[in-house]
């Protein structure tokens, strides 16, 4: 929200005002542990059109709103650019201008390592792709600044602003933010696999939405991505594949900048604003490929060469069938098992605005083993969501769907079918991505097995055209 923008009504009462202050976080007191900087607003992203915001206090301010484009300078360090949002609802920032502010960190500020601005960080990390892909960037910028409020406990709940179709936007990203979990950072991996046919699949976890780059740094094997995106589960898998034996690292550098928050020095000066800063944790993760087309040695240590036969041959030049072969001769190699694994997924091409989409899902074990432990995800997207009480709603683990199969046997199948109700002010195509895993074998020469699988649905129909009134 720049200066500019700002009005505010000025009918505020002295509790109000008392409201306003703690709200502001006006910081004439800073701990000694903050640590001055300078910040200059670049720019804001996509700016709302003009709205009116009501507080938790009840004060009104009417202002442009957008995901800001920052720049930050701590005292001794070099300036760095970030992304992140007014945390002051009440106060005015010019874009272009430099102040001189103090940056706290959860040590200085307790709450900003809690559950409620953890999901802001986490709509700071995700915000600047919904924002591209949205069909009114303009509503999707201001939604997620009205989120990013609401977790601060800003403005209300209920009707934070005088734009329906904003509010609705906010409410679910504040939802979906909410339904985030930040996990302890760290990558490791299945182990070992079988060189030229298996896979090791190295987990990533850490805060949802962030960003982790990953490369094999000795060894043959490859990687199927050098980067991933934590999703809101906060977790994220690579696989890992050899065409020959052999022992690999792979590198993980992940994300791990924490929330910040840069403050006023003093009882006046800028707005507030949070953002996350810059960091990484690097993690090596080795994994191990096996020769596992050898053919094991006859029993006993003997010649692989059958010894000859004493009897006469038959005209084909084979042992008479009444002949028994001599204790210790050719004996067939083994069968290699083959596992596999295939997901399908089918949505409809066309849905209405507010009505459903049914997908179905069906997982297929292709191989010669039975699988263990399968399991289907399939992340929900943005404008989607699940009826409460609904299978859906049944099935959906921190802002997933999740089928659990099992086991499943050699070409057989299992099938779901789940609704989701579309939001009646997102428009657009809606795609997701389904993954299902499932196990072969056990101990060190257990495979992971991956397949994914996406669906497309076009959305009809009039959203709800919103014009907000602006207040004097």
């Amino acid at each position: 929200m720049t200066s500019s923008s700002v009005r505010r009504t000025t009918r505020i009462t002295a509790a109000g005002a008392a409201l306003a202050l703690v709200a502001s976080g006006a910081a004439a007191n800073l701990a000694a542990g903050a640590t001055p900087t300078t910040l200059t607003l670049s720019s804001v992203t996509s700016p709302s059109r003009t709205v009116t915001t009501t507080t938790v206090g009840g004060q009104t301010v009417t202002a442009s709103l957008g995901l800001f484009n920052i720049s930050l300078k701590p005292a001794g360090s070099p300036a760095v650019s970030v992304q992140g949002f007014c945390d002051d609802p009440l106060v005015g920032i010019g874009v272009g201008k430099t102040y001189n502010m103090a940056l706290q960190d959860a040590s200085e500020a307790p709450e900003l390592d809690g559950p409620t601005y953890r999901a802001a960080a986490y709509l700071i990390r995700t915000a600047p792709a919904r924002i591209a892909a949205a069909a009114d960037p303009g509503t999707e910028s201001g939604a997620h600044q009205i989120a990013a409020w609401q977790l601060g406990g800003r403005v209300r709940l209920v009707n934070p602003t005088n734009n329906a179709a904003m509010n609705a936007r906010a409410e679910a990203l504040r939802l979906a933010a909410l339904a985030t979990t930040t996990r302890a950072p760290g990558a490791g991996g299945s182990g070992t696999a079988c060189a030229g046919t298996g896979e090791v699949t190295v987990t990533v976890s850490g805060a949802p939405g962030a960003s982790a780059a990953v490369a094999v740094t000795s060894g043959g094997a490859s990687v199927s991505a050098p980067t991933v995106t934590l999703d809101a589960d906060g977790t994220a898998t690579v696989r890992v594949t050899a065409s020959a034996p052999g022992r690999s690292v792979v590198r993980v550098t992940l994300d791990t900048g924490a929330l910040r928050r840069a403050v006023r020095v003093g009882t006046s000066g800028p707005q507030q604003t949070i953002s996350v800063a810059p960091g990484s944790t690097v993690f090596e993760v080795p994994v191990e490929f096996t020769d596992c087309t050898s053919t094991p040695s006859v029993p006993g240590g003997g010649d692989v060469t059958p010894p000859a036969s004493s009897g006469p041959l038959a005209p084909s030049g084979e042992r008479p069938k009444d002949e028994t072969p001599p204790a210790g001769g050719d004996s067939p190699a083994p069968e290699l098992q083959r596992p596999g694994l295939t997901l399908r997924k089918t949505a409809p091409m066309r849905a209405r605005l507010g009505g459903g989409i049914t997908y179905r899902l069906t997982v297929r074990n292709t191989g010669d083993t039975t699988l263990t432990s399968v399991v289907i995800t399939d992340p929900v997207p943005d404008g989607l969501v699940a009826t409460a009480g609904s299978r859906a709603s049944r099935m959906l683990r921190n802002g997933a769907l999740t089928m659990n199969v099992g086991r499943l046997a050699p070409g057989t199948s299992r099938t779901f079918t789940v609704t989701l109700r579309t939001l009646a002010d997102r428009t657009g195509r809606i795609c997701n991505l389904a993954t299902a895993t499932g196990t072969s074998g056990s101990g060190a020469g257990a495979t992971t097995l991956r397949d994914r699988a996406r669906a497309c649905t076009t959305l009809v129909g009039q959203p709800r055209d919103v014009v907000p009134a602006v207040t004097a």
